[in-house]
């Protein structure tokens, strides 16, 4: 308990420095965190001698900086590069019966953490990075409420061959906190948009962050693990940190760019 209390603590002030410290810091802190993501979901699904996946941990770098410098037309441009690259790449190495999985894994490690992850660094080079820290406080209210409500509630399970601890008393408990966050943050300069926006953002963060999360679930249920990592401890790894986020990412990109 001492161990994520303490990773909390250290870490909600360190990302809103990052966030909201300019476009630099905010690329070079959504690119590690994209890095050791991928490093993770690698491990989980490859084999224990598998090379790192230099390729990938490239091709996000690249799609990230893309979205960043040219919004749409640089993500867009390239995502195309990626499934170009990743092609090319099985190609070179030859046939040996692995080139289908090579490239699957490859493109669902780019599309699922880096292209997902791009809106956020799209988002906060259009609203600035107080606006995408709010988004996360958003988030963080939806697995806090889900955690607290679930545990006081308990009740029926929502997903119990996904996630035996999640309860649809825990679902709901965090969809209202999502709302309700959503709805303090407009009032202030963290979150100034109109009620429909901010409606329309905090419904579909409770609904889809939940799913984001889930999704990660039947990874790990599929990989027969319980975390993605140790690195962070009792909070598990990166890829456990931000589950929530990464469906979240292109929602509240768009409904936060008109």
């Amino acid at each position: 308990m001492s161990s994520r209390l303490l990773v909390t603590l250290l870490g909600i002030p360190a990302v809103y420095f990052f966030l909201t410290a300019g476009d630099f810091w905010r690329f070079a802190f959504i690119l590690a965190a994209t890095w050791i993501a991928q490093f993770e979901l690698h491990k989980m699904f490859s084999d224990p001698s598998a090379p790192l996946p230099y390729m990938e941990f490239t091709l996000a770098t690249i799609i990230l900086g893309a979205s960043s410098k040219w919004a749409e037309r640089g993500l867009a441009f390239s995502a195309g590069l990626s499934i170009i690259m990743l092609g090319s790449l099985i190609v070179l190495t030859g046939f040996n019966g692995t080139g289908l999985k090579r490239f699957s894994l490859g493109l669902m490690n780019l599309l699922y953490i880096p292209f997902s992850l791009s809106f956020f660094l799209m988002l906060g080079h259009l609203r600035g990075g107080e606006v995408v820290f709010a988004v996360l406080l958003a988030v963080w209210a939806l697995d806090s409420g889900a955690y607290f409500v679930g545990r006081a509630f308990r009740g029926p399970f929502i997903a119990p061959k996904i996630s035996p601890s999640k309860t649809i008393s825990g679902s709901i408990g965090g969809f209202l906190a999502t709302l309700l966050s959503v709805l303090c943050l407009s009032k202030t300069n963290f979150f100034p948009f109109s009620l429909a926006t901010t409606l329309g953002l905090g419904i579909s963060i409770g609904i889809f962050g939940q799913i984001s999360d889930l999704f990660e679930s039947v990874l790990k249920r599929e990989a027969g693990i319980k975390d993605s990592s140790s690195l962070l401890g009792a909070h598990g790894g990166m890829l456990d940190r931000i589950d929530s986020l990464i469906f979240v990412a292109p929602i509240s990109y768009f409904f936060l760019s008109c």
